[in-house]
């Protein structure tokens, strides 16, 4: 089970980043993705949290499936056109703000 619960945000995230690739036009197929995806995303990051806590890099995925879904639920349509093509840096932005600006600004070092 730990090894299942390891895998499958990479899993989620492989499965969004590729569905933004193909359907990125079609903003119902996206609604629908984005909230499995984020459903999904939850559910084993409960589990998760009660084996073995969560890391940075967990709650950095949880932030990037939750502001992907909030961009296509939202009825801003340029923020959803601007997604599908910069999904990956907004994937690494999160991850960057989410592990790198706490151990910055805490004055904690690190290697």
């Amino acid at each position: 089970m730990k090894r299942i619960l390891t895998i499958m945000p990479a899993v989620i995230i492989s499965v969004m980043i590729t569905a933004m690739d193909i359907w990125s036009t079609l903003p119902s197929v996206m609604k629908t993705v984005s909230l499995s995806g984020l459903t999904l995303m939850a559910v084993i990051m409960i589990l998760k949290k009660k084996r073995t806590g969560l890391s940075a890099i967990d709650r950095g995925l949880v932030i990037y499936t939750a502001l992907i879904t909030g961009i296509f639920w939202l009825p801003i349509s340029f923020l959803a056109n601007a997604v599908p093509v910069y999904h990956t840096g907004m994937l690494y932005t999160v991850l960057l703000c989410i592990t790198v600006f706490p151990a910055l600004f805490g004055k904690r070092y690190f290697t």
